[in-house]
């Protein structure tokens, strides 16, 4: 597996529809397979929907986090139809309160109690943060397991290799 990793918002997390689209034109031009976005906006954008549905004409698939506002409110690009919509689980399996879901809510993935590596100005190689949550995690998880059936079943389609997931 390759990793083309892109940043669309800047160090500060500033950033819009139209730089998150633009990462997803740029990847979809260098030919990935799947995209996975950990991010989100409450506000549904026709730049945003176009970049979706160019990379979908491509043959990506997008993977999104569904928002971490505990209510039936999915954030964008997860609530558009064609993405896979991922919500947070917690260590129990059971959903996570903070996920938030709605009727495009795909799958649901580990997301609460994690640990990540952290950017800070003091240590900005090795710092790690634990106990932290969020459905940022659980799209990553969706996007990995997505990528290994693929590799498994090279000529399987997007439709066929999500309903396996989806259903195991």
């Amino acid at each position: 597996t390759k990793i083309l990793p892109l940043q669309a918002l800047d160090d500060d997390g500033y950033g819009d529809s139209y730089t998150v689209g633009n990462a997803i034109y740029y990847a979809a031009d260098q030919g990935v397979d799947i995209i996975s976005i950990s991010l989100g906006t409450d506000f549904e954008d026709p730049y945003l929907r176009e970049a979706v549905l160019y990379a979908q004409s491509k043959n990506i698939l997008i993977v999104a986090s569904a928002g971490n506002d505990g209510c039936d409110c999915m954030v964008y690009p997860a609530n558009y139809p064609e993405v896979v919509a991922v919500g947070a689980s917690d260590p129990s399996g059971a959903v996570a309160s903070f996920s938030s879901f709605g009727a495009n809510l795909d799958i649901v993935a580990p997301g609460e109690d994690m640990t990540s590596s952290y950017w800070s100005k003091n240590n900005q190689t090795s710092s790690y943060a634990g106990g932290i949550a969020g459905t940022s995690f659980s799209a990553p998880y969706v996007s990995g397991v997505l990528g290994l059936l693929r590799s498994h079943q090279p000529d399987a389609s997007w439709d066929e290799i999500t309903g396996i997931l989806f259903e195991n």
